[in-house]
């Protein structure tokens, strides 16, 4: 009975996302896009210490020297040294799904599903409980402000919340509705958010029925939310922002689990805004894949994205364009990162003992 109901989810889930039409522009008919140049990311992988790590996060300061990573068996590693080494310098309880950075590195922000928002305030080194209102959550993602006062916490089957105070505090911020938020974006000043909810399915045995959603965008620090209809409702993964909140980049994918792994993926897009998520284009070039998870320059230009069951893909041209980074393989990528001028980045894997660095010479290129 669970092979036939998989098999129904995977026919049901394909035949709704074939039979909808997606908005948004194509980039296909974009004739001003500028053709990008050709460059490729050099790749070093750092050994970590151990069995294989379920990777679930990673962020990285401004200038890429500090990063830090949470893996799903309640580890958190550092590295002060733009991730050629790494240390493991905190246990916790429960199963950690997201992490965010002040941009001097030393502020940090990490999520815990079904359980507590953690800060620390000396790069990772001490790490201290929030209060009770973030307890018990399904927490997916986080999100801060360059000085990492201003947090964003996102959660499944939930609300939005938010904090201006390093997270002493929170505010449950019922505008934005309770929906399936699996990512969250932040300007540099935390007044402007983006987020994106992924489906949620009804089961009508032997049936499934899909509900899809939107990306969502607040400019006034999460208290008012904008549903952004312009990309068309569908099963949003990842979003990442601009310093300014005025570019904007999402992915989209549906996955078909079972016991935490992926047993099959329709494909999605990757579609890009330069005017705050009123309007949207779809990246054709970027190729109909699983995307997981997506990260930004803070002007927007260049961006990386990780492929669940594939390769890292990267663009220097807002999207326009893209590089499949074949150096590092295709492997169950479940986060990246990177620098505020994007020439370096960080990226993490599912079952993966190492931690991969990307590094370009922007001067260069």
């Amino acid at each position: 009975m669970k092979t036939f109901n998989l098999l129904f989810l995977y026919f049901t889930l394909t035949f709704f996302l074939f039979s909808c039409e997606k908005e948004g522009s194509d980039d296909n008919n974009n004739k001003d896009n500028p053709e990008s140049p050709s460059v490729e990311f050099n790749w070093q992988q750092a050994e970590i210490s151990g069995t294989e790590h379920d990777w679930r996060g990673i962020t990285s300061s401004s200038d890429g020297t500090k990063m830090a990573a949470v893996e799903m068996s309640g580890y958190v590693y550092t590295s002060a040294n733009s991730g050629e080494s790494w240390t493991r310098n905190w246990d916790s309880y429960g199963k950690w799904m997201g992490i965010t950075s002040s941009s001097d590195g030393t502020r940090l922000a990490a999520v815990v599903h079904e359980y507590y928002i953690y800060t620390s305030a000396d790069g990772g080194d001490t790490w201290t409980r929030t209060d009770e209102r973030s307890n018990n959550r399904y927490w997916s993602s986080i999100a801060s402000s360059l000085n990492g006062m201003k947090l964003a916490c996102a959660s499944h089957n939930g609300y939005i919340y938010t904090s201006t105070n390093g997270g002493s505090s929170w505010t449950e911020q019922t505008d934005s509705g309770d929906r399936e938020w699996e990512d969250i974006a932040s300007s540099s000043d935390g007044t402007k958010l983006a987020a994106v909810a992924g489906a949620y399915a009804t089961v009508l045995s032997p049936f499934y029925v899909f509900e899809y959603d939107y990306i969502y965008t607040s400019s006034n620090g999460g208290a008012t939310w904008t549903k952004r209809s312009s990309a068309g409702s569908q099963d949003w993964k990842s979003i990442t922002s601009s310093s300014d909140g005025t570019k904007l980049a999402a992915t989209a994918s549906t996955y078909l689990y079972d016991e935490g792994y992926v047993l099959s993926s329709i494909d999605g897009y990757i579609y890009t805004s330069s005017d705050g998520g009123i309007t949207w284009t779809k990246r054709t070039s970027a190729g109909s894949r699983a995307w997981k998870c997506i990260t930004s320059s803070s002007d927007g230009n260049i961006l990386a994205a990780v492929v669940c069951g594939g390769y890292i893909y990267t663009s220097v041209d807002g999207g326009s364009s893209w590089i499949e980074e074949t150096d590092i393989g295709s492997r169950d990528w479940t986060g990246i990162t990177c620098s505020s001028d994007g020439s370096i980045l960080a990226a993490v894997a599912k079952d993966e003992n190492k931690i991969f660095i990307g590094r370009y010479n922007i001067e260069e290129n």
